[in-house]
């Protein structure tokens, strides 16, 4: 251990660690604590311990000041986690961990971002493959569809319009027998709709942005070996 007076150990449950006043200070009940025995080298937390939690709320206070960030893709976040969490940053009444936590706002560190590309090719064509990078989850859908085309009688390329523009054929087309506005050639092609999905991690979310708050749980001193 460090034989600075500036470190202490710190017993909870069955875990101990030596780490500076310092961080323990953001605590009010620590800073409490150290202002009352300023001489004070070992402090043991009594009491029923959730050790997981209140390692994690220690780790907090240590680690610049950054929100705990409890998420795996596949489990999601671990809400159980974040309530006990809560709880242990109460008792050490960290109040802008404790808020942070209660207006959920981990759930904003992680953004799913979805593209959609649309490609058109001929029937028969193959697909253009798409490289799938890291985690990428990506969905191809093939869509079958047709357009309709005006038919000149006189077979005029420039005449050949898509339903639902303006026909352009004059007299000359319109004045034949065999004229039907109606008249329309289906040319069918194929849409290859192309949908990536993948998940963002906002490193920013968890970062403090506010000081401590100060305000009272028992912390004690103890001998070395207790």
């Amino acid at each position: 251990m460090d034989a600075s007076p500036d470190f202490v150990t710190l017993n909870y449950g069955t875990r101990q660690i030596a780490t500076s006043r310092f961080y323990l200070a953001r605590s009010p009940v620590f800073a409490r604590f150290f202002a009352s025995n300023p001489a004070a080298r070992h402090m043991k937390i009594f009491g029923d311990v959730d050790e997981v939690a209140l390692g994690h709320v220690l780790q907090y206070l240590q680690n610049d000041m950054v929100y705990p960030f409890f998420w795996t893709k596949a489990t999601g976040f671990d809400y159980a986690l974040y309530h006990r969490v809560h709880q242990q940053a109460e008792v050490l009444e960290i109040w802008d961990l404790t808020d942070w936590i209660q207006d959920q706002k981990y759930i904003g560190a992680i953004k799913t971002i979805t593209e959609e590309v649309i490609e058109e090719i001929r029937p028969g064509q193959p697909a253009r493959s798409v490289e799938r990078q890291g985690d990428v989850e990506l969905q191809q859908h093939i869509v079958t569809k047709v357009r309709y085309f005006h038919v000149c009688p006189r077979g005029t390329i420039t005449h050949r319009t898509q339903r639902g523009i303006p026909i352009l054929c004059g007299h000359k087309c319109t004045n034949r027998s065999d004229y039907d506005p109606g008249h329309f050639e289906e040319v069918p092609y194929v849409e290859v709709v192309t949908v990536t999905k993948r998940l963002v991690y906002d490193p920013n979310v968890c970062k403090r942005k506010a000081d401590v708050d100060e305000s009272e749980t028992e912390v004690h001193e103890v001998a070395p070996d207790e």
